[in-house]
């Protein structure tokens, strides 16, 4: 009777276990996952977070539709219709990611330095993931990435303390509609960023 009892409860946990490997290799539980950490994340940032939609492959290929992201003042900081990002190889305790690629398609990026302050919009972003931890050692993380492409993307740069150029570049003014950007070889070792533009 005990082994019957023990087989019957062995069964249905590895029926259990089966159907939440199958729900979590789903787009539709993907999606759903994507946006309770969007809605976190919202909580946590005082500010909109939205993704629409996540493709996890068994590859390692990720592909998320509509991402959104305001800044503080309730302005688009970013918003892209398609990011794909492919894993090729982690190793947390050596704190090494390698990407085949990383890929925003028409993405919108407005960064701006709004009037009477001295951060730029993506500082409350930047500041959230940064460790709390006083940086005394140098950083041993390394991010290398194969092909880093932006298509079609829409790029702009305001600082509104400044005061405009009259003549030449003004690189506290800049919006390039149609920014479109290939590069291979990207890498982040501690403090140092490596990159060939192609």
């Amino acid at each position: 009777m005990l082994f019957r009892f023990t087989g019957g409860v062995l069964e249905y946990t590895l029926i259990a276990l089966l159907l939440v490997a199958f729900l979590i290799g789903t787009s539709t539980f993907q999606t759903w996952l994507a946006g309770q950490a969007a809605d976190y994340l919202s909580g946590e940032l005082n500010t909109e977070v939205r993704i629409g939609k996540v493709d996890l492959t068994v590859l390692r290929d990720a592909y998320i539709e509509d991402v959104y992201i305001e800044d503080l003042h309730g302005d688009t900081l970013i918003s892209a219709p398609r990011l794909t990002i492919g894993l090729s190889s982690f190793s947390l305790g050596q704190e090494k990611f390698k990407f085949s690629q990383l890929a925003l398609e028409n993405a919108l990026v407005k960064l701006k330095v709004y009037e009477g302050e001295e951060d730029m919009n993506l500082q409350f972003l930047l500041d959230y993931f940064a460790s709390e931890e006083p940086d005394t050692m140098p950083s041993t993380q390394k991010i290398f990435i194969d092909e880093l492409r932006l298509d079609h993307a829409h790029f702009s740069y305001l600082d509104e303390n400044a005061t405009p150029t009259d003549s030449g570049m003004d690189f506290s003014n800049i919006d390039i509609p149609d920014l479109t950007v290939a590069g291979s070889a990207f890498g982040m070792e501690g403090d140092t960023i490596l990159a060939s533009i192609d």
